[in-house]
């Protein structure tokens, strides 16, 4: 089976818990979750051969995110220069519904949520 976004948030909500995850629990958490983000694609729709991807962070001159800049070069060369948020992994980066169904399932806020950066 091929993972979704959907799929992803569905099982991190299966795995809600009220209390804070033991280490144990966070790395068979985090090699799970890992195991499923793998699967999603990383394909950009009409991607052309030899297509050029941009990656980007941060601001540019202070006050113009890298980001708004590879947006505007991507949608003027359609199919020849991609962009993380053309992917389904940014689908469930961007997603709320992922990041609130990650936080219900490593517990309240304690050990768990700082735990699992460093796993």
């Amino acid at each position: 089976m091929t993972a979704t976004v959907q799929s992803i948030t569905d099982f991190l909500t299966g795995r809600a818990s009220s209390t804070a995850l033991t280490s144990d629990q966070i790395t068979s958490l985090v090699s799970e979750l890992r195991t499923q983000i793998n699967q999603l694609s990383v394909n950009v729709p009409n991607a052309q051969p030899g297509a050029t991807t941009l990656l980007y962070s941060g601001l540019i001159g202070g006050n113009m995110h890298s980001g708004a800049v590879a947006q505007i070069l991507a949608d003027t060369n359609p199919g020849q220069i991609l962009t993380i948020n053309q992917t389904e992994v940014y689908g469930l980066l961007d997603s709320r519904d992922f990041v609130t169904a990650l936080q219900d399932a490593l517990g309240p806020e304690s050990q768990s949520t700082q735990t699992i950066t460093m796993v």
